[in-house]
């Protein structure tokens, strides 16, 4: 894991790329390189975080022994042996590292080869000096992030943090997006970000830049699902075995692992999945409000389970005092509370636990996990996924065509709705303190098994994610596994309405000049009435609206500190 940055063409100052660096280190605070290359007119600062193979021999920029070859490596290979194994019995390794084995496989298979033998989440760039070519990709999912710009000297910039390539370059703010943004809560359903020519490397794709043309190609290629089952029985027996050697396979690390624990399916299912392998992780939980809003006690734990979670609590204040520094993490506004807290957690456990925490991210996108798929009814799916696209002010659902079945209602979700904000905050949060976060359910060994299967396997009985909570009920936890999904315990209403309210009245009295450049007078209108009812307590029926004002205001604030 790590934090990168790559330039092609600027011939950047020494002092530049140090300050670079210093915006990077919370990614990687293990070890920082800066590589220049006058010749071949590229630029590399890497901070690593070292997950496998602590030496120094696996630091990164990552060279060939030939020194024909280069990459710059953040992420994880869950399948790393079998890479390994495929490439030619005379080759001398230098590291246990997956770096090389990646960078082996590239210049052995091809990147389109490699990409679809790779199981794990990645984000990397890789340099082939002779033939002058650049490559840049994604994992399927997007777990690990990657922007890029067209920089003020015709090549191309990238980096693990938007962030960084502002040091270097001026943008302005993409303003159809923060309307977007405050309207519907949507920022991850495009490769644009809040701006102007800075993008996302779409998940599942892979970027070529030679001589300053850049050319975009998907590389993902999923098997379809080929075998037939006879029961949902069958379906779930396979399923399991899949879960558990894939769950295995993402505990490859040389420091510890912890685990994040909710009352949820997913974190439990693998808790226990690996209890019955004989591996015992730390448990983390968060609570708030001096426990009075936790998960833990619905769970009805065991005392020696219990004596092995540290429960992280999180008063209103606290929460808000986040808050108000979260700026200094995330490059572009979040829709809920729940985000601000994370850093901190992530914080606590690396001061005291290790650098690898497991995560349950992604498991109700892959196995239909929202009761609104349970509808099976689609008018207006985008104001029910978006968590906040609030009709009673008006609005329409601008920027999301309805889906026409389950299965495009599901993509949605994976591909630019839940999945990709929660993915962008996941890394974040994690990396802000030097965290390498694992959602280990998006694996494409785990996703090729939710393909082709009936829909009605998966809502089985009207229970969402069937054969997940089949699988948890198996291992001994009875009819709890068939309660309703949980949403996350936290109480930010309650707290917007009593705790938080003096604040956020305060930062949202200074909308109008935000909203002059990016709102049409309709909006402008209705945003105003939510903001009134909001400060006079009546109609609070647009908290969300009013949470996403809020954050805007502050990260408007963020970028005017930032500039004078």
């Amino acid at each position: 894991m790590c934090g990168f940055f790559f330039d092609t063409k600027t011939r950047i100052n020494y002092d530049t790329l140090e300050l670079i660096a210093s915006k990077l280190k919370h990614r990687g605070p293990d070890n920082t390189q800066i590589y220049t290359n006058k010749s071949a007119n590229i630029s590399t600062v890497f901070c690593r975080l070292a997950v496998q193979d602590l030496s120094s021999l696996a630091n990164q920029p990552f060279f060939s022994e030939c020194k024909r070859y280069m990459i710059a490596y953040n992420g994880e290979i869950y399948n790393v042996n079998k890479l390994r194994k495929k490439l030619p019995k005379d080759v001398n390794f230098k590291t246990n590292s997956d770096t090389e084995i990646l960078l082996l496989n590239l210049i052995e298979f091809g990147i389109e080869e490699t990409l679809n033998l790779i199981d794990g989440m990645f984000a990397f760039v890789y340099i082939d000096f002779e033939k002058q070519e650049t490559y840049a990709a994604r994992d399927m999912f997007g777990i690990k992030p990657l922007y890029f710009t067209k920089n003020n000297s015709g090549g191309y910039s990238f980096a693990s943090e938007i962030k960084v390539l502002t040091i270097n370059n001026k943008f302005d703010l993409n303003s159809s997006l923060i309307r977007e943004f405050i309207i519907c809560g949507l920022i991850d359903h495009t490769n644009e970000t809040l701006f102007n020519q800075v993008f996302r490397v779409e998940p599942g794709t892979f970027l070529k830049i030679k001589n300053d043309n850049l050319e975009t190609k998907k590389w993902l290629k999923v098997d379809e699902q080929d075998r037939k089952f006879a029961s949902i029985d069958e379906y779930v027996e396979e399923l399991e075995s899949t879960l558990n050697k894939s769950f295995i396979d993402s505990l490859i690390s040389d420091v510890p692992i912890n685990l994040m624990l909710s009352s949820g399916i997913d974190s439990n299912l693998i808790r226990s999945l690996y209890s019955n392998n004989g591996i015992n992780l730390k448990l983390h939980s968060v609570s708030w409000g001096n426990q009075v809003f936790s998960e833990i006690d619905k769970l009805g734990l065991s005392k020696e389970t219990l004596d092995n979670v540290t429960l992280h609590d999180f008063t209103a204040m606290q929460t808000m005092d986040l808050i108000l520094d979260s700026y200094k993490i995330y490059d572009e506004p979040y829709t809920s509370a729940f985000s601000a807290v994370w850093p901190k957690v992530f914080k606590d456990i690396k001061s005291s636990y290790g650098s690898v925490v497991i995560d349950g991210n992604g498991a109700d996108e892959l196995f239909l996990g929202y009761k609104k798929y349970l509808k099976r009814s689609f008018q207006n799916f985008s104001n029910l996924a978006l968590d906040g696209n609030d009709v009673s002010l008006g609005f329409e659902s601008y920027f999301i065509n309805n889906p026409r079945n389950l299965y495009e209602a599901n993509a949605l979700d994976i591909s630019s709705l839940k999945l990709p904000r929660s993915l962008r905050f996941f890394d974040y949060s994690s990396m802000s303190a030097g965290i390498e976060a694992r959602p280990i359910f998006l694996t494409k060994s785990i996703f090729q098994k939710t393909r082709n299967i009936p829909i009605d396997w998966m809502l089985n009985g009207g229970y969402t994610k069937y054969p997940l909570r089949k699988i948890l009920f198996d291992h001994g936890f009875g009819n709890s596994a068939f309660q309703e999904k949980q949403i996350i315990q936290y109480p930010q209403n309650t707290w917007m309405l009593k705790e938080w309210k003096k604040i956020i009245d305060r930062k949202i009295s200074n909308l109008d000049n935000i909203m002059d450049h990016i709102l049409d007078p309709k909006e402008k209108n209705a945003i105003r009435k939510a903001v009134n009812n909001f400060q006079n307590l009546v109609d609070l029926a647009s908290l969300s609206i009013i949470w996403r004002v809020f954050i805007t205001v502050l990260w408007f604030e963020k970028l005017l500190y930032e500039n004078t």
